[in-house]
């Protein structure tokens, strides 16, 4: 990795920057969604990821009446009049994408478009908004990644000609933009990580006076921005809880609304932002008082994806969040914890996410083993387990195969472990792009690339601890099963947890409590209060 990025992450860990204390929540985590709106309100579902409550939220008096945990019927919509609207389309075909935005004029029925092409999959849908329109409808604001990010292009509607678009870009800098609204024709408000990679924040612009101002920190990018006639709504996380707060517009005042109760119990963890060079980053969690010449065991955390990003405290997504909890625990258990972006993440520009393509199971291996190599170099490392979900689990599993001397061992949750076998099985999964098609001769070198099953017999006793949802729709139950299997009849060390009736994401705490045991014994760490997130 060379000296530079040694001493870059020596700048981070020794003490030339300050560890963020993470906010951790021992009981769960506290997570709201809203599910429709209305002229002034909203119903906003809000609490644990299996028994939330649902509330009515009223913006103009900016207090939720909690309506209990039914969930009610939905409002219809109003209908939209605005004057321009618009559609999307993504057509994949000889391995490139052909991403089309078709903007209609609804006055005159008039269509202008903007296309272009991408050489790998349509990473705008993945994003919270693609277009806004500003209410007097003379600026149009839109998404386009075409040149490396999914940046921001504002467009003058009253100036239209011809049959085609293309606006002017905001901004000068290249930064990824999850989710903005144009509350009005000279404000637009954007959530952002323009300052750094685990920095989500909100923003707003004045297209007349080209000033970028910061409005408040720890916006949450998994959900958009909804624009009011006084206002904005946003969501934020703070502590292990996400919910709603509003902006208004004219006082420029961020304000909560009643009814809504975080909690923000919380302990210390630190956490930092590592660069290892070439466009890596990761997350190091340590338990407070950390001793680096002390040996520790060492968990490298990946997320799924892999176009995902990890977070320096809980997570955007609840589905990520609930695994927080539990990484959190281990750090206050004395298990230092690495959260890695491997090539492939989200965040850090379109040439980044790209780098994994036709590169599954190699360069992704090689991001994971680089990174262990820079954080030994810097601490005492007494045993090394690889932890990680969907992707993730895959990454995982295929970093012990290449490299077993390495590692303790690994565990997959919900993890990919033949792709050959899943892509034939699914025909039209994004996967496919990963590996210029579905398997064939022409790319029968990238799946053996990318296997696992080749590669069992280079493991002596590591542990393997796999952990499958039964009613998994994303990646199919058979392919733990496959590998379980397989490693069974070679004698390996290898544990197979089933989860009847959850889905790719996990949502009953008793299962999420139950991973966290796993996870916990099979680190030889003592249970003790752990785990416990009722």
């Amino acid at each position: 990795m060379g000296f530079l990025v040694q001493y870059k992450y020596k700048l981070l860990i020794l003490g030339m920057i300050i560890f963020s204390p993470l906010l951790s929540f021992a009981t769960g985590i506290t997570y709201g969604d809203i599910l429709s709106q209305t002229t002034d309100s909203f119903i906003l579902k809000y609490g644990n990821t299996d028994t939330p409550d649902y509330y009515n939220c009223t913006v103009s008096t900016l207090s939720c009446n909690d309506l209990g945990k039914t969930e009610p019927t939905l409002p219809t919509g109003t209908p939209s009049t605005s004057r321009f609207s618009y559609t999307t389309s993504s057509v994949f075909k000889n391995n490139v994408h052909l991403r089309t935005l078709y903007l209609t004029d609804n006055q005159t029925g008039k269509t202008y478009t903007r296309s272009y092409k991408l050489s790998s999959w349509d990473t705008l849908g993945d994003e919270g908004t693609i277009v806004s329109f500003s209410p007097d409808g003379t600026r149009m604001v839109y998404q386009d990644d075409s040149s490396g990010y999914p940046v921001l292009y504002s467009l003058d509607l009253t100036t239209l000609k011809g049959k085609a678009f293309k606006g002017i870009k905001i901004f000068s800098k290249s930064t990824t933009v999850n989710g903005f609204d144009l509350a009005t024709a000279n404000n637009l408000y954007f959530i952002s990580n323009k300052a750094s990679p685990y920095e989500w924040d909100l923003y707003k612009y004045d297209f007349t006076t080209k000033i970028t101002s910061i409005i408040t920190e720890n916006a949450s990018y998994a959900f958009k921005i909804r624009n009011w006639n006084t206002g904005i709504t946003f969501f934020v996380i703070k502590g292990a809880s996400s919910f709603p707060e509003f902006y208004n517009t004219t006082t420029n005042q961020i304000q909560n609304f009643s009814g809504i109760v975080p909690d923000n119990t919380t302990v210390d963890v630190n956490s930092a932002d590592i660069y290892f060079g070439g466009g890596m980053h990761g997350v190091l969690m340590t338990p407070l008082n950390f001793d680096k010449n002390s040996p520790h065991t060492l968990v490298i955390w990946l997320h799924g994806g892999p176009y995902r990003q990890t977070s320096l405290g809980y997570h955007d997504y609840a589905s990520y969040a609930v695994y927080d909890l539990i990484l959190n625990q281990l750090a206050e258990n004395n298990v230092a914890v690495l959260k890695l972006d491997y090539r492939g993440s989200y965040g850090y520009g379109v040439a980044y996410s790209k780098e994994i393509l036709k590169n599954v199971g190699k360069g992704d291996v090689t991001d994971v083993v680089n990174a262990l190599s820079v954080v030994k170099k810097d601490m005492s490392i007494s045993d090394t387990y690889l932890l990680g979900n969907s992707y993730g689990g895959y990454l995982a599993l295929r970093s012990l195969m290449a490299y077993p001397a390495k590692f303790s061992g690994a565990i997959s949750i919900n993890g990919v472990t033949d792709w050959a076998v899943m892509l034939k099985l699914l025909r039209t999964s994004i996967f496919n792009v990963d590996f210029g098609g579905l398997p064939g001769k022409s790319n029968a070198a990238l799946y053996a690339k990318a296997s696992i099953l080749s590669r069992i017999s280079n493991l002596t006793n590591q542990k393997v601890v796999l952990m499958q949802s039964q009613a998994d729709k994303t990646v199919p139950p058979s392919q733990a099963n496959l590998l379980y299997n397989a490693l069974q009849t070679a004698g390996k060390n290898v544990q197979f947890i089933p989860y009847a009736g959850e889905d790719h994401t996990f949502t009953k705490t008793p299962d999420i409590e139950n991973i966290c045991q796993n996870i916990f014994n099979t680190l030889a760490l003592p249970l003790d209060n752990n785990c416990s997130f009722q």
